[in-house]
């Protein structure tokens, strides 16, 4: 007998080939090609799988491309610097670090839960901080909702057509006074070796943190065309570079610190993330 090998398409539509057999070709081995109904369904299949393929190479190279409209879905970047400015005993010490922002809305038809609306990121950066006396240093956190600082701070309240803020924010340049009820997470370490001795900093009251003279005079935000910021930040803490952990500081783990605050847990966490976006 004739030995047979056939190409089929398994029940989730990946094309895939059968053995070869000693038997007869049958219905089971592949569809003959006499079997017109099953020839033109696993034809119909193919050119499915086919269009999938083709669209998802095209949504996937547009979402890419910063400005890229195409069948409803939209992307804009543009770099940011949080800038800390703090009243010391020794004078007004300032620091700052440039972040990339990728922003993203996607159409009503999209799949997904969040079809129809606006997404974005820190995609690349490291977090702001200035040294505000010898060994301490107050830190800005890239937590959730970094994107979202520059819609509050250049554009008046009340303005919420996001679409058009992102695509001028993508061509602005200038600095602004970040309002105060949005301010991200403000934190220090009581030991900058030490991950796990961090602390939530109130922005109305540093003294109670880092004693009199010091205060929080202005966070702003600037608009800029500088390159992201790389490597400072392991300058101000050590603990930031793999190599340097040491492993009986929290288990070895950097992934998640508690900070204590008002909640009913008693605490926050961060990780990270919090302080560098790859």
């Amino acid at each position: 007998m004739a030995s047979y090998a056939a190409a089929t398409f398994n029940n989730d539509g990946n094309a895939g080939f059968t053995l070869p057999c000693e038997d007869q070709p049958t219905r089971d081995h592949f569809a003959p090609w006499w079997d017109m109904e099953t020839l033109a369904g696993n034809m119909q299949q193919a050119r499915s799988i086919g269009r999938r393929v083709v669209l998802g190479g095209m949504l996937g190279g547009c979402l890419t491309l910063s400005g890229c409209d195409f069948l409803g879905f939209k992307n804009w970047q543009w770099n940011q610097r949080l800038i800390l400015e703090v009243e010391t005993p020794q004078g007004v010490v300032t620091g700052g670090s440039v972040v990339t922002i990728k922003v993203g809305s996607s159409p009503k038809w999209a799949p997904g839960m969040g079809a129809g609306g606006m997404s974005g990121r820190v995609a690349a950066g490291e977090a702001s901080f200035v040294e505000i006396a010898p060994g301490r240093y107050l830190f800005a956190l890239l937590d959730e909702g970094a994107e979202q600082i520059p819609y509050y701070t250049f554009f008046p309240a009340g303005d919420n057509d996001r679409e058009r803020q992102a695509t001028e924010l993508e061509t602005l340049r200038g600095v602004r006074h970040v309002p105060h009820d949005r301010l991200p997470l403000l934190v220090t370490f009581t030991d900058v070796n030490d991950p796990t001795t961090v602390q939530r900093v109130d922005p109305n009251n540093l003294a109670a943190t880092f004693g009199a003279g010091f205060w929080l005079r202005r966070v702003m935000l600037e608009i800029t065309d500088e390159k992201v910021t790389k490597g400072r930040l392991k300058t101000a803490l050590p603990w930031m570079d793999g190599s340097k952990i040491d492993p009986a500081l929290n288990e070895g783990r950097t992934e998640t610190l508690r900070y204590p605050n008002e909640s009913p847990r008693g605490y926050g966490t961060i990780s990270t993330v919090n302080f560098v976006r790859a």
